[in-house]
């Protein structure tokens, strides 16, 4: 996790729920951070399924795009905190107000939420397939649909051999039925 101000190891170590609490204890800060590829080193660590890495959920599709990671990583949908974007104005603005209602009526609509969704969309780009969240693709699928094809396969094949077996068994009793009448008639005569 990179310092940038954020509470969220802090609130995490002090939460009532144990589990949290021991994530908090875990999170730590990232000194290996520099300024042209900052996550470099934690990706690193990701890959090698030692560590994980908090990142605003934008910030986090744009590396996990820019460094081709959709296939080998997930971002998960749950997320700790909300985060708020701020709007700094100078005091006594005359547009303070237009922006506030405006801002209010796109979240209210769901204007705001269409504009994110169509945001993020971008980010992931038309080529990614899995679209960086883990979801299941064809490849993923493919071993149960071999698997799937191989057991109709064989209960075709074990349903033809007990079809077979059963209608020979069928016709030996048949033919055994028509051959003893007729030796119970050559002993009587």
């Amino acid at each position: 996790m990179y310092e940038y101000g954020s509470t969220v190891p802090e609130s995490l170590r002090s939460s009532e729920n144990p589990i949290l609490a021991e994530l908090g204890r875990r999170l730590y800060i990232d000194p290996n951070i520099t300024l042209n590829d900052p996550y470099a080193a934690t990706l690193e660590l990701v890959m090698k399924r030692t560590h994980t890495l908090i990142l605003p959920i934008d910030y986090m599709i744009y590396t996990q795009h820019r460094k081709n990671l959709t296939r080998d990583t997930y971002i998960m949908r749950e997320k700790i905190y909300n985060h708020f974007m701020i709007w700094l104005l100078r005091r006594n603005t005359p547009y303070t107000r237009l922006i506030s209602d405006n801002l209010i009526r796109l979240l209210e609509t769901g204007i705001l939420s269409k504009i994110y969704q169509r945001h993020t969309g971008s980010l992931l780009g038309k080529s990614s397939a899995a679209q960086g969240d883990g979801a299941l693709n064809l490849e993923h699928l493919q071993g149960a649909f071999i698997v799937l094809g191989l057991g109709v396969v064989v209960s075709a094949i074990t349903l033809l051999m007990e079809l077979s077996y059963s209608v020979s068994k069928h016709k030996k009793r048949r033919s055994s039925l028509t051959h003893e009448p007729s030796n119970a008639k050559n002993e009587d005569a």
